[in-house]
């Protein structure tokens, strides 16, 4: 979103929340470039979506977390669910045998996060009940934690997400 566009933004929110102009010319000027920084790589029509959805739902002015709250739920697919994600694992272990390896391969990338090649064939050893009840909930349990923490990530700023990147380069060379 270019400077135009986010003042444009603002403008609406204004209009629709009085009480959200700031009180000085420099605070406006602050407002708009710290919202145009952590919009600049999102499309102006989502964002605007995105604040239409806030605006509708509620009567205090919409803060920048909600509004990339609702960019992620406008552009992203839905997650599995927990039980959908397990019933694939699941499948996974059935299916391994001799060939975990092709297994993990198919599974969806939040599912491979979240375990390895060789728990697939350990599990796929393991008595079914164990698998059922102790595994399923270590395994629901996981899961969730690594939806909530790609969700997290995908509303850090652009900025942020380089920054990481760079320190996980550094790290892997090392």
């Amino acid at each position: 979103m270019n400077k135009a566009e986010t003042i444009k933004i603002l403008g609406r929110i204004k209009t629709v929340y009085p009480n959200f102009t700031p009180n000085t010319e420099e605070e406006t000027k602050m407002q708009i470039e710290i919202w145009q920084e952590m919009f600049a790589n999102d499309s102006c029509d989502i964002v605007l979506q995105a604040v239409n959805s806030v605006i509708t739902s509620s009567e205090y002015p919409p803060t920048i977390a909600a509004i990339k709250e609702k960019i992620n739920l406008i552009t992203k697919p839905s997650e599995l669910s927990e039980i959908e994600a397990w019933n694939i694992y699941y499948k996974a272990i059935c299916n391994s045998g001799y060939n975990e390896n092709e297994e993990w391969r198919k599974l969806p990338e939040q599912i491979k996060a979240i375990t390895t090649p060789r728990q697939i064939h350990d599990l796929g050893q393991m008595e079914n009940d164990s698998i059922m009840t102790v595994e399923k909930s270590n395994f629901i349990r996981a899961y969730r934690n690594q939806v909530a923490r790609k969700q997290e990530f995908d509303m850090l700023p652009e900025s942020a997400k380089e920054m990481q990147k760079k320190i996980n380069e550094m790290v892997e060379i090392k």
